[in-house]
This record gives structure tokens, sequence and C-alpha cells, in this order.
């Protein structure tokens, strides 16, 4: 007999799981990969939705980049950051040199304060005409995030659904290896040892009518 090394003598008195028991322990197990099947296909389908929706972001911004109201906003602080520096130099305080640095970082190609401000507004007035020429495809843009986001919190939630699931499986199966300790046995899958307790049982009538 397969799992299991003995005396006949000592194989009528195992005290094998009953069939039972090996059935209650399949039906859980067949019920529990059937839920992480599921829970791996719908995180599959959610990243698949993922990747198709970043693929339309991308095509959307392929002529030309989509400004966002966050974009707008960054360049009007900026434009309003470097007025009051200007405003600022014409008292003539020494300590607005390292901030004066810092936005003209922002133009690199700009010489002076007052033409890197003057880039400042320009820049803020293109976003903001673009947004405006833009609308529909800002709508688009912004609609396409927002379901990008749901998606990732989605995918959190799903694989923390599928996590808990396999840790689920894993203690079934620690179960299943406990209840065959005893008989110093590794056991199969509940199928597999089903068919194992029919051979052990037949053994032991046959051993009866010895």
């Amino acid at each position: 007999l397969g799992l299991w090394s003995g005396e006949l003598e000592e194989l009528e008195e195992l005290a094998v799981p009953s069939l039972e028991t090996i059935e209650r322990y399949s039906d859980e197990t067949k019920a529990k990969e059937s839920e992480i099947r599921s829970a791996r296909l719908r995180v599959k389908e959610k990243v698949e939705e993922r990747s198709s929706l970043n693929q339309q972001l991308v095509k959307l911004e392929l002529g030309q980049a989509v400004p966002t109201e966050e974009n707008l906003n960054q360049a009007r602080e900026l434009r309003d950051a470097g007025w009051q520096l200007i405003l600022s130099s014409w008292d003539s305080r020494p300590d607005l040199d390292s901030s004066v640095d810092d936005f003209l970082q922002h133009f690199p190609t700009s010489a002076s304060l007052l033409e890197a401000y003057r880039r400042s507004v320009d820049d803020a007035d293109q976003i903001g005409d673009q947004l405006r020429l833009d609308a529909d495809r800002v709508a688009t843009k912004s609609r396409i995030q927002f379901d990008i986001d749901q998606c990732e919190r989605s995918i959190k939630k799903l694989e923390e659904d599928l996590e808990t699931l396999e840790n689920e499986s894993s203690e079934i199966e620690s179960h299943w290896i406990e209840i065959w300790a005893p008989l110093s046995i590794r056991p199969l899958t509940p199928a597999e040892m089903r068919d194992w307790l029919r051979r052990q049982q037949q053994l032991v009538e046959t051993a009866s009518h010895l």
C-alpha cells in the first residue's frame, strides 16, 4: 500500500480518516480553488483594463500633451512668484539672490529676471488658452485618468482579497496534512487519498478472511 509501510495487522488498526472527512476536505479544496481562480481572473481583467486605459491616454497625448488644471495652477504660481521677486528687487533686498536663481532655473534661456517673468506670464497664458481650446481633450484625459485611478484601487483590493483566499487555501492544506500526521503519511490530494482509503479497506477486508 503506497504512502504507508508496515505489517498487515497494523494496517487493520490504522486510525484512518473517515470517508466523510476526506469528502469534506475535497469539497472545501475544490470550492477554495474555484474562488482563487475567479479572483485571479478578476485581477487579470482589471490589469488589462488599466493597460487599455493607459494606451488610450498615450494616444490622446501623441500629438500634443494635454494640459491639466494642475499644470495651469503651477504655471500661475510660478508667474506670481516671479512678480513678487520683481517687486522685492525694487527694494534692493540682498537676500533675494538665491530665490532669483531658483526662479531663473525654470527659464534657462532668459538673461534677466524681467525676461524670465515675461516667459512665466506667456507660459501661464498659453496653458490657459490651450485648456480652453482643448476642453474636450482635457475632459477626456480627466475621465481616463479617473478611470485609471479607480482601476488601481480595484486592483489593490482584488489582490488583497486574492491573498486572503490563498492564505485560507494554505490553512485548509495544513489541516489536511495534520489529520494524516498520526499515521506518518504525507497525504496526496483528497481525491487520491479517497482511492488510497478504498485500497486500504480492501486490504483489511482481505486480511480478515485469511
